[in-house]
């Protein structure tokens, strides 16, 4: 008769998601301080997700050949260009159930010297840990504003509340993962469903390094589509905001005829002002179209969510490994 006997527990599974958008010139670099930190890493198995975002430059190339050296490196890619977010959000589907998970950029802004640091929060029980950027060498001021200006904007807006210099570098417990993987919007803006979902949290700063390859994908015009995204996903107050906008023009302009009425029945002369009759016109025209665009925000997400279309399509990448 024999008995089996139990091997040895297996060691938890970190993983890392790291979407790719034509980083064909530093994502090897990447690669390389990326596996020598995870190698450094004491009792911990881990797996690395690449996730190409539609690049047109040789990335999907080179990823594919880290692939094919590297058994912990899983590639996906998509069709065409879905946007950061979408990447992320593939990425952490295809991630399988780790016991963690850490989401950073390719590009070597976000140092992967910082994750034993965030593993050590999540050893001692935090379920989401946060790196926050605290240097702004190197970063324009229009950008250090225009940030600065979107956490004070959202955080007034929003019951979710946003810690500064937050990006979408983070660590998250399987247990916080499963609990993302639960909100299922089409318009997503990451940060804040992981600040929305709770559970214990810590924070770890570190300190950009400067740029010496490639450069920033994130353009004016997907930084402010992003906060729209954010705003309009967390908040319902700009349509509260406009109402009360509405009433206070209602009421301005009930005065306005109580002070003409008041006027002619005192005898003034009223002198006809057509600048007057243009002005309120404007004023009471623009609040309206203010109005109808922010329904019209708001309806054009209820109208993306409703027709429920995947947030990605896969050209390359398969279901990931047990």
């Amino acid at each position: 008769m024999t008995t089996d006997v139990p091997g040895p527990p297996r060691a938890p599974l970190l993983c890392v998601v790291a979407p790719c958008f034509q980083e064909e010139e530093v994502v090897g670099d990447f690669y390389r301080e990326l596996q020598a930190v995870l190698a450094a890493l004491d009792g911990l198995r881990h797996r690395i997700v690449f996730v190409d975002d539609g690049s047109t430059d040789g990335t999907l190339r080179v990823l594919n050949a880290l692939a094919a050296g590297d058994p912990a490196v899983s590639v996906y890619s998509f069709a065409r260009n879905f946007g950061h977010q979408a990447a992320i959000t593939c990425g952490l589907d295809q991630a399988g159930e780790p016991d963690a998970v850490v989401v950073m950029d390719s590009d070597l802004q976000h140092p992967p010297s910082l994750i034993p640091q965030l593993v050590a929060e999540w050893r001692r029980g935090c379920d989401v840990v946060h790196a926050v950027r605290q240097d702004t060498e190197g970063v324009g001021f229009l950008k250090r504003l225009t940030s600065g200006t979107f956490y004070r904007v959202f955080n007034a807006l929003s019951d979710t509340q946003l810690t500064p210099g937050a990006a979408d570098f983070f660590l998250l417990s399987g247990s916080a993962l499963r609990g993302l993987r639960q909100m299922p919007e089409y318009h997503r803006f990451l940060r804040g469903m992981v600040a929305w979902i709770g559970f214990a949290r810590a924070t770890v700063p570190y300190r950009a390094a400067p740029r010496t390859k490639g450069v920033s994908k994130y353009t004016p015009t997907k930084m402010v589509a992003l906060a729209k995204d954010a705003v309009f996903a967390f908040s319902s107050k700009p349509l509260r905001i406009v109402s009360r906008l509405g009433l206070l023009l209602v009421a301005l302009g009930g005065l306005y005829f109580l002070e003409v009425l008041w006027e002619k029945l005192a005898g003034y002369t009223l002198v006809p002002g057509w600048a007057t009759v243009v002005g309120v016109v404007l004023i009471l025209g623009g609040a309206q179209l203010l109005t109808l665009g922010l329904i019209g925000e708001y309806l054009s997400r209820v109208f993306d969510e409703v027709k429920r279309r995947p947030p990605y399509i896969l050209k390359q990448g398969a279901p990931p490994p047990p």
